[in-house]
């Protein structure tokens, strides 16, 4: 980054290093009106670009950390088994691609603790523009989490545990709605269930898939070869529309990889826990920024979404050039081969 063109221009010729800007976070610390400032920062930035209905993600990621910084605990951890962690949880909106809101908190919580919390704070900014559907996956759930969404008249699609008792219920059902997609076959039913847990009764939709095996005749499928999952909604969609619609949440983890590879909110700072709250709002904030100018000021690439990667110095397969409108003054960009720039791109402000 220090040796970045645009960086360089916009910072008088000389980009300060990277050492700094840490030591910088651990003073800014001890305000922490910061962090409330930088949410209300973000949202003025997404105003303009949100749609009037909304679609709400809502997950969980996790950051290993190396060293004792504080805050940092023990948790799971799949790529580093046993090494401390960070556990942020992260709500983006599903249309755009934009952050809504993230919270960092130790590697041992749970990926629901402090979520009602943390949606009321997502909620907050939002003014006129309301919510209308919210996905989550199975780490999400109980009876608090789903009153939030129903008392707020949300509709919600969330994965749900398959448990020995929803199983028993699923065998009595006999009447299942038939899908084929290519080599599988997929079913839906619909049932009134409720778990332990919660205080009433609620949709749950039960999708099974099997490949399909063709003897030459018929197709073939056994007792054994169904795989099933379980979905609680509020949506009386029918249950082959709510699978779809679920799985179109699968997006969120490109955003969340796109955030890791390219504004590294993997990377952890400094050893303060708040000054890597501070950290991960400010690589957040760079995150929004930069999709916004994506939506801006640049021509849809079409062959496949362009994106911001650590390791990528060129924009070889963008072949345009675009003058942009919407931010201040007018933005031309070029692309180039071989770019110093990390993003592969020129900005000349005129």
């Amino acid at each position: 980054m220090q040796h970045d063109a645009l960086l360089k221009r916009f910072l008088g010729g000389r980009c300060p290093h990277h050492t700094l800007l840490y030591k910088e976070l651990g003073r800014l610390n001890s305000r922490p009106e910061l962090v409330s400032g930088l949410r209300t920062l973000n949202h003025e930035i997404l105003r303009p670009c949100l749609p009037t209905d909304l679609i709400l993600d809502l997950d969980s990621t996790v950051e290993t950390v190396y060293g004792n910084p504080s805050g940092a605990a023990k948790g799971v951890n799949s790529h580093k088994p046993g090494r401390k962690s960070y556990h942020p949880l992260l709500a983006f909106e599903g249309k755009t691609r934009l952050n809504l809101n993230a919270a960092l908190r130790p590697g041992n919580t749970h990926s629901s603790t402090d979520s009602i919390a943390f949606l009321q704070q997502t909620f907050e900014p939002l003014g006129k523009r309301q919510v209308k559907y919210a996905r989550f996956d199975k780490s999400f759930g109980g009876e608090e989490f789903y009153s939030l969404w129903e008392s707020k008249r949300i509709g919600y699609v969330g994965k749900m545990k398959w448990t020995q008792r929803l199983a028993q219920e699923v065998q009595t059902c006999r009447y299942w709605t038939r899908s084929v997609d290519e080599d599988r076959i997929i079913e839906g039913i619909t049932l009134i269930y409720q778990a332990t847990s919660w205080k009433k009764s609620r949709r749950v939709v039960v999708i099974r898939k099997a490949q399909v095996f063709d003897d030459g005749q018929g197709r073939i499928v056994f007792d054994t070869d169904w795989q099933y999952e379980a979905i609680v909604t509020s949506l009386t969609w029918e249950p082959i529309d709510l699978w779809r619609f679920y799985n179109q949440r699968c997006c969120m983890e490109n955003f969340i990889k796109e955030a890791k590879n390219g504004f590294s909110i993997d990377r952890i700072a400094t050893r303060d826990f708040k000054a890597n709250e501070l950290d991960l709002l400010l690589k957040l904030l760079a995150y929004n920024l930069f999709e916004r100018f994506k939506r801006d000021c640049c021509e849809s690439v079409p062959f496949g979404i362009f994106s911001l990667r650590s390791d990528t110095h060129s924009a070889q397969s963008i072949g345009y050039a675009q003058t942009g409108k919407g931010l201040r003054g007018s933005v031309r960009l070029e692309a180039i081969r071989n770019s110093s720039s990390p993003v592969g791109m020129i900005t000349s402000i005129i």
